[in-house]
């Protein structure tokens, strides 16, 4: 989205910082990326769970939370923004056995399971052009739902594995990275030129949860079964189809 308006902020007071940028018309901003989270599970060889509330998995996990809750607060007030999420990195996580692996199941954490964002998992870039669900390979990392009341996420799946991506070396570094940290900003560039051409074709922008539902009713199927799943969610991101 070359002409989009793009700004930076720490992750910290993040809640404060979305609910002043975006308003209750269509003068906040619209769309915005969170690639990151609060680490589950297994992190860097040490289990982040709590052994008092369950020994089978970390309680973050599926779990709807004051985070959540806060985050749908601010999109309900803001209808014309949407929030992305990344699913998070968790399935692949196996520990030093003292703990269950982190999946494959029931691995998206805290505010990723919110209802009124969007959540994208991370599949394997198709170089030749979607032909059939099968051309949609998982990644091996990218965490799977359901949330722990049961509802389908991820939302849906981007390319997410070598991504040509900005680069912390220095300020004008590129390098191949990745990751649902990478599906998801691909996705919400994706759903900002879709804004634009409803802009312009219509003189207005969409309201999230129409915007959220042209993107998960336009995918590309994905997955064993037709229809959603709590892998890929709805499938993959078709912006032609959108």
């Amino acid at each position: 989205a070359p002409e989009a308006t793009v700004f930076t902020h720490h992750w910290d007071a993040d809640e404060a910082e979305m609910a002043n940028l975006a308003t209750s018309d269509q003068s906040g901003i619209l769309l915005s990326n969170h690639s990151y989270g609060i680490p589950g599970g297994w992190v860097n060889g040490t289990w982040a769970g709590d052994p008092s509330i369950s020994s089978r998995e970390d309680w973050k996990f599926g779990f709807y939370d004051e985070m959540s809750r806060a985050l749908d607060e601010i999109a309900y007030n803001a209808p014309y923004y949407l929030i992305g999420r990344s699913a998070g990195n968790e399935r692949d996580d196996v520990g030093d056995g003292s703990f269950p692996p982190d999946g494959p199941y029931d691995n998206i954490g805290l505010a990723k399971v919110a209802k009124n964002v969007i959540t994208v998992g991370a599949v394997n870039k198709i170089s030749s052009g979607y032909t059939n669900k099968d051309d949609v390979v998982m990644s091996r990392f990218s965490s799977w739902g359901p949330t722990d009341d049961g509802r389908i996420k991820p939302d849906l799946v981007g390319a997410g594995v070598n991504i040509t991506s900005t680069f912390e070396t220095s300020n004008d570094a590129y390098g191949t990275i990745r990751g649902t940290s990478m599906s998801t900003p691909n996705v919400i560039g994706t759903l900002a030129l879709l804004q634009e051409l409803n802009s312009i074709t219509t003189g207005n922008y969409l309201k999230s949860s129409a915007l959220k539902g042209l993107a998960i009713h336009t995918v590309y199927e994905a997955g064993e079964e037709i229809g959603p799943d709590y892998s890929f969610g709805w499938g993959l991101m078709n912006a032609k189809g959108a």
